[in-house]
This record gives structure tokens, sequence and C-alpha cells, in this order.
């Protein structure tokens, strides 16, 4: 299989962008950029809640840095192109080039910063950091590229990681 030019990774911290919320998500058959999301539905939103084990984790300041110096950190140790990032209270964004299958780049996007922040003694070892699964769009062309490049740095809102308080 061909290596796309980039992909574009988004990863949500646990219970705090359920399947049904207002803003939309994503599944399996809702997961290419610029596609329609699955519709609102409170219901189903209710559901997953109450399926919930954990109250929703939401990233600190001092996390957020921990979380962005672990994507800086996991991208240069594999040599992966970190293009772009941005984490913010409840999720994060990325843009890397990596010759690396979908799956293990997800995987390490979670897995790294967990570790740092478990190291940190800011998350108890039981605690879910981030929600299941995450999307990983595949980036095939500049336009794409371009589009996703200025979303994560553009369209985000100011750089939490300067933020002391929020």
């Amino acid at each position: 299989m061909p290596i796309p030019l980039a992909y574009f990774v988004t990863v949500t911290t646990y219970g705090t962008w359920l399947q049904g919320d207002a803003r939309g998500s994503v599944d399996m058959d809702h997961n290419e950029f610029a596609t329609e999301v699955i519709r609102p539905n409170p219901l189903l939103l209710h559901v997953k809640r109450r399926h919930m084990k954990f109250e929703p984790f939401r990233l600190s300041p001092r996390m957020i840095r921990i979380v962005d110096a672990a994507l800086a950190e996991l991208c240069e140790y594999r040599k992966w192109d970190l293009l772009a990032r941005n984490v913010r209270t409840n999720h994060l964004h990325a843009a890397i080039f990596a010759p690396a299958i979908a799956e293990r780049v997800l995987g390490d996007i979670k897995r790294w910063p967990t570790r740092k922040l478990r190291e940190a003694g800011l998350v108890a070892r039981e605690r879910p950091v981030w929600t299941d699964g995450g999307s990983t769009k595949y980036l095939w062309d500049q336009a794409s590229l371009t589009r996703v490049l200025d979303y994560i740095i553009k369209q985000q809102g100011p750089d939490l990681r300067e933020q002391r308080t929020f």
C-alpha cells in the first residue's frame, strides 16, 4: 500500500466527546476529512455516558505542555515528521508524515503522552486518558494537507501551551 503524504490524527480525551454529541462525532462510516459526521443523537449520547466507568478527563495547562512535548519527542524518536500539532483540553490534532501504518501512529500518539503523564504523577495507572480509538485520516495530496495544517494551526483557538490557567 502506498504511504500517504501525511496522517491527520485526532484523539479526544476520555468521555469528553461521545458519539451522539451535539458537536457531531465520527465512527468507521463517518471518518473522512470534510465529510458528514454522525448527527446529534441524545439517546445514543445517554447510552454512551451510562457506559463510562470514570468521569470525563480534561487536560490541565501542565498536562497540555507535557502532551505537546511528548508528541515532539515521539516523532523525533521514531524519525517521523511532525508537521503540526495542537493539544487542547479535550482533544489533540496532529499532522504527521510517518512511514508506518496508521494504527501504529495512532497507538503511539496515545501511549507516549500517557506514559509521560503517568511518570509526572498526574494520572493514575488505572485512569483512562483517551477515548478508545481515534481518527487517522490519510492525506494524499498537497491541497488536503494544506487544509489540515490550516485547521490545526489557525482554527483551534489560542495556543494553550502558554496558558497557566483556564
